[in-house]
């Protein structure tokens, strides 16, 4: 044992992230589209310092000076720093990885739960579920919001297990934080806040314990304030708005009337939308469009939220995998046709695929599908069994549901990666108690 763990996961965990690195090595694909918007933050913080991520000797869009926070961008300047070149962003990335990896191992452990292949339980879930690997080989923030969201989880987790001003200033500090990385980082201080009263009311503790708090009001005040200072408008985010339109209110339509008859009311609004020189209008017209699209069409809305939300969890990684591979794509992305085709797309795709992709693309589904049922099976505890004793899993469950949530129609495989350890650890410990139940009844 090593840290906590056996030595036979630990050598697992450097080899399977050396073969991933050595492939990243051969193949040379280390951006996603999104990965150029980091870049320019990164490049914007250094030489003009501001948060714009785009091109800066580019005409200016507005919507870019709040699109994301600037902590991954940091990331990025600092990595940077220490050795010029993006690998050293790479390699800090893999160690948060394997970090992550064994820090979700150490807490099964201290569940109370193990089993005789726990090991390559563990391995296999990171390979047959490329994302997380692949993810940390990318210049994307989704290996760092995983960093961040899974100490939060931990502190979350000790907060509910003993309220203190330590545990509750530790997950006032990681709340603040994760509203520095990614937009969607917000909706967990709702669900922190909610696991936080229900303790309270459960275990009337000193109300003092919420003044931490203050930390994460703080911090995004001064995320708001920053973009009020550069747009007029004070708001944390610009990506909200956008995705709101020409994701949720564009799929509804595409489900309602067609792609062609979305399109063009969408450009409609986006037209209205730029004639708009006060920002705030801006960004409320688009809101209020994107709201009324929905309120007129609510079932199709529906539909197209439930494909997103399945998709998410099932989702086995075609667009990241193909990326890293060099691989050719058909079509306009598989997120695109299962919203626009429904899951026959998904079909297409896989029989599309090189052969050995479609194959790891299978399995990675299947993959996908065996770790929802197993926290299918973990429901029923969360009204069964005390609070105090599935308070781990009320925060497992809520961190999971919340992002998925958040992302909606958007749901690819991606979006997944930052709670994918939570998600092995409720897997592990459910597949652990089924382990413990057959022994018994054998």
């Amino acid at each position: 044992m090593f840290l906590g763990v056996p030595y036979r996961y630990l050598v697992g965990l450097l080899a399977i992230h050396l073969l991933f690195a050595i492939a990243a090595l051969f193949f040379k694909q280390y951006y996603l589209i999104d990965s150029y918007g980091y870049l320019f933050q990164a490049d914007n913080l250094v030489n003009h310092g501001a948060w714009y991520a785009e091109d800066w000797s580019m005409p200016i869009l507005v919507d870019y000076f709040s699109i994301r926070p600037p902590l991954y961008a940091a990331f990025i300047v600092a990595c940077k720093w220490l050795f010029p070149s993006v690998w050293s962003v790479l390699f800090c990335q893999v160690c948060l990885s394997i970090g992550n990896a064994i820090l979700a191992y150490q807490f099964i452990l201290k569940l109370g739960v193990s089993f005789q292949k726990m090991p390559l339980v563990g391995l296999l879930l990171l390979v047959l579920y490329p994302a997380q690997l692949l993810h940390s080989l990318f210049v994307m923030s989704e290996t760092c919001f995983q960093t961040l969201l899974l100490l939060l989880f931990f502190a979350t987790t000790a907060f509910l297990n003993q309220p203190s001003i330590k545990h509750s200033c530790i997950m006032c500090l990681l709340l603040a934080l994760v509203l520095w990385i990614k937009p969607v980082g917000l909706v967990l201080v709702g669900v922190c806040l909610v696991l936080v009263v229900v303790k309270w009311v459960k275990q009337s503790f000193s109300i003092f314990l919420f003044a931490p708090l203050m930390l994460v009001v703080l911090s995004y005040h001064l995320i708001n304030e920053h973009h009020r200072q550069v747009t007029g408008y004070y708001h944390y985010t610009s990506i909200g708005s956008i995705n709101h339109l020409k994701y949720n209110a564009r799929y509804t339509l595409i489900h309602a009337k067609g792609e062609q008859y979305a399109d063009s009311v969408i450009a409609a609004v986006m037209n209205k939308a730029n004639s708009k020189w006060i920002y705030q209008e801006r960004l409320q017209w688009m809101n209020e469009q994107a709201n009324e699209i929905i309120r007129n069409h609510p079932i199709d809305f529906a539909i197209v939220y439930a494909k997103g939300c399945i998709s998410f969890l099932i989702d086995p990684g075609r667009f990241d995998l193909y990326t890293f591979t060099n691989t050719q794509s058909v079509g306009l992305g598989l997120m695109h046709e299962m919203q626009t085709k429904g899951f026959s797309a998904l079909l297409a795709y896989l029989k599309q695929a090189p052969l050995f992709l479609m194959i790891w693309l299978i399995v990675a589904f299947v993959t996908n599908c065996i770790t929802c049922l197993l926290m299918l099976r973990l429901l029923p505890q969360l009204f069964t069994k005390p609070f105090v004793e599935t308070g781990w899993l009320w925060t497992s469950i809520l961190f999971v549901g919340a992002i998925m949530l958040a992302t909606g129609p958007v749901g690819v495989s991606r979006y997944k990666v930052p709670v994918y350890t939570i998600i092995c650890i409720m897997a592990m410990y459910s597949y652990a108690q089924l382990s413990l139940t057959k022994k018994a009844g054998s």
